[in-house]
């Protein structure tokens, strides 16, 4: 995955993605990141340990001049999404062989903002109780994501979920 902005910026959107596609909050981290420190919220590299056993790597740099891509590996297949395109490769044995097959993935176009999305969302939730795609939970749980991969690249260390250290302060980049 290759995600753009800084870890906490950028990063609590991400996490939050990442729990909605497969349906599992972040359990562990492992990061590096940016040698450039002068960034109140740096980039990095880093993998991310989901409580249903799947890892994702995601490499989001700072220097990186590059559009977001997300690519879903899987046993019989690979998803792609970027600004770009959006495909789907379906791995088909054929004589003996893997044969990677490609199709265009079948996903609605937006018509609107996220933002007006998420606004038409909370609204619902006012006057009705509607479910929200994310809740104070689980962005509580993304931007806790974001301190783990901070205070595993200033360790050098893995970082299990949740964070227990009622003292750790991390820096705002605003």
């Amino acid at each position: 995955m290759v995600w753009g902005e800084g870890i906490s910026q950028g990063g609590c959107h991400l996490f939050d993605l990442l729990r909605m596609i497969f349906d599992s909050p972040a359990s562990w981290v492992y990061a590096s990141l940016d040698s450039d420190q002068t960034r109140p919220d740096p980039g990095g590299t880093f993998l991310l340990g989901l409580e249903n056993g799947v890892v994702v790597t995601v490499h989001m740099p700072w220097s990186l001049n590059a559009p977001a891509q997300l690519d879903i590996l899987g046993t019989e297949g690979k998803v792609t999404i970027n600004h770009f395109e959006r495909t789907l490769t379906r791995f088909e044995v054929i004589n003996g062989r893997s044969v990677p097959l490609e199709a265009a993935l079948p996903v609605r176009n937006a018509t609107r903002s996220g933002m007006l999305v998420a606004l038409d969302e909370l609204i619902a939730h006012m006057e009705t109780g509607a479910h929200t795609s994310s809740g104070l939970e689980e962005g509580r749980r993304a931007l806790e994501t974001s301190g783990a991969v901070l205070v595993s690249g200033r360790e050098s260390r893995r970082v299990s979920l949740p964070l227990t250290d009622a003292d750790l302060v991390i820096d705002s980049w605003l």
